[in-house]
């Protein structure tokens, strides 16, 4: 694949500029770019006029672009990052791929016991129910053996063979 020389973009109206340059410069009109990229028509339109009526999204922006013949490289800008560089925290260590050696992923490691266990989860469950209207609790209730109802009758027409 060979890499062209393309447009600095740093905005989504610079974006939208380059899109309709790209347009003109291929004397296409919109409702040809609405049949190639398999848009609704008039889409396009709303999209590319300025200001524009729909902002464009990531599925639309695929489309449009490749009708176009357009592809997007990103590119590191040096200075740019200089500004935002000390905004930005870095991750705890022990976290993600980048753990220490022989340090194990936090999925392994075991919960301290009187962080959550049966009891502890009953006492909890206990401490929210009442905190909670009686109405409330009905309707929570109530809402439970609906879907108790419903996976019992689900799997009776599996047995059936419905």
């Amino acid at each position: 694949m060979r890499l062209m020389t393309g447009i600095l973009i740093g905005s989504e109206q610079e974006m939208l500029a380059a899109i309709r340059a790209r347009k003109d410069e291929l004397r296409i009109t919109n409702e040809t770019i609405d049949a190639v990229a398999g848009l609704p028509n008039g889409y396009c339109g709303k999209l590319l006029c300025d200001p524009p009526i729909k902002r464009m999204g990531a599925f639309s922006l695929g489309l449009i672009l490749g009708a176009m013949g357009y592809t997007i490289h990103l590119v590191p800008d040096a200075e740019a990052f200089a500004r935002v560089k000390n905004r930005l925290p870095t991750k705890r260590p022990g976290r993600g791929p980048g753990r220490q050696p022989g340090e194990q992923p936090i999925s392994s490691r075991r919960r301290p016991p009187w962080l959550i266990n049966a009891e502890r989860a009953r006492q909890f469950a206990d401490l929210r129910m009442s905190k909670l209207t009686a109405q409330q609790r009905s309707t929570i209730a109530r809402n439970a053996a609906a879907a108790r109802w419903k996976r019992c009758s689900r799997s009776r027409a599996d047995l059936s063979g419905r």
